[in-house]
């Protein structure tokens, strides 16, 4: 293995390296080499010193990640999650996705959000992730169409007002586009626009797949689920996820149905956070999700079976789906004890 060091490499440098590189650092040096050299190494070291694997065996409340929160209403929360999270990939990416093997994913997503540790916790599925870098649109104004064909992508998150950018300037997909490969987009970031739907079913791909995803991070992943064997309602939460028990409370604490209201998360679920880092006391998340509906993660939302149209602009309007990560004001569903 072969110590170079490693000061920094220009854009234009790094289209230049052909070559996989697989780098590690100790003490400020790095050992770099391509990925095939790696893995002859490995296999040789292997051969000679045969050993077997072993698995840890931990609690289930072990730490094994933290996920920040988007600081929409205040400052980023670091939430620290256990294995719990695993149950979350198995249900939104295998069973609402139908995610296997064969699919490939793309998501635009800044590393350290919970949308970034939910894709690398679906690799354990066997789906393949796409990682993007950088502006979608600096080489050009149909880079994800074009992304979507080489890569074959079937499966992509996609941020609601990137979509609606790509409608509003017509950078929508050209007739050397197939995107045979494309089955599902889903919305996420902001409440989508009605006109956003009918561009992606209608003008991207006829019979594609769309729906809104609404989650949060404390949940690690979503609260309302999707189905591609059911109808979906522009602007409109298609479907609750499994194992969530969803409820709209009015400002007495009492169920609605059809009115706005809070809506509540009313069962402990597995891919909770343990625990806030550095807040060992839990003090804070006593203040933060267990002060006002103490045993509720909740937000305003008002059911529907039509859902008003949804522009992301006008609070004032009943809604019947909310941005994906509005979470910093969500009361978490845990037991004081």
């Amino acid at each position: 293995m072969k110590i170079i060091q490693i000061i920094c490499l220009t854009p234009d440098e790094m289209a230049r390296v052909k070559s996989q590189m697989f780098i590690t650092g100790f003490n400020r040096s790095y050992q770099c080499e391509s990925t095939p050299d790696f893995l002859h190494e490995a296999r040789l070291e292997l051969q000679q010193n045969p050993k077997d694997i072993e698995f840890e065996q931990l609690p289930f409340d072990y730490p094994l990640c933290i996920s920040f929160t988007s600081g929409t209403t205040g400052a980023p929360k670091a939430l620290v999650h256990s294995t719990g999270m695993f149950f979350a990939s198995l249900r939104d990416f295998g069973i609402h996705q139908n995610c296997t093997r064969k699919d490939r994913l793309f998501n635009r997503s800044p590393n350290g959000w919970i949308t970034w540790n939910m894709n690398v916790n679906a690799l354990h599925l066997g789906l393949s992730l796409v990682l993007y870098d950088g502006d979608p649109f600096q080489e050009s104004p149909t880079r994800f169409w074009d992304l979507a064909d080489k890569f074959g992508i079937t499966s992509a998150y996609m941020w609601s007002s990137t979509i609606d950018f790509i409608n509003v300037n017509g950078w929508g997909p050209t007739t050397e586009h197939s995107l045979k490969a494309l089955r599902q987009i889903f919305l996420v970031g902001s409440p989508p626009k009605r006109s956003t739907y009918d561009f992606l079913t209608k003008t991207v791909k006829p019979g594609l797949f769309c729906n809104s995803g609404y989650g949060c991070t404390e949940v690690f992943g979503l609260i309302n689920g999707v189905n591609s064997n059911m109808p979906v309602y522009r602007g409109e939460a298609q479907i609750l996820s499994l194992g969530m028990d969803s409820r709209i409370l009015d400002e007495n604490g009492s169920p609605v149905i059809g009115k706005r209201g809070v809506m509540v998360l009313g069962n402990p679920y597995p891919t909770l956070p343990v625990c806030l880092l550095h807040d060992e006391s839990k003090e804070k998340v006593r203040e933060l999700y267990l002060s006002e509906y103490p045993g509720y993660i909740t937000d305003t939302v008002q059911p529907s079976p039509i859902a008003a149209e949804l522009t992301g602009k006008t609070p004032q309007l009943p809604i019947a789906h909310l941005p994906h990560d509005w979470s910093v004001g969500f009361q978490k569903v845990v037991s004081t004890d």
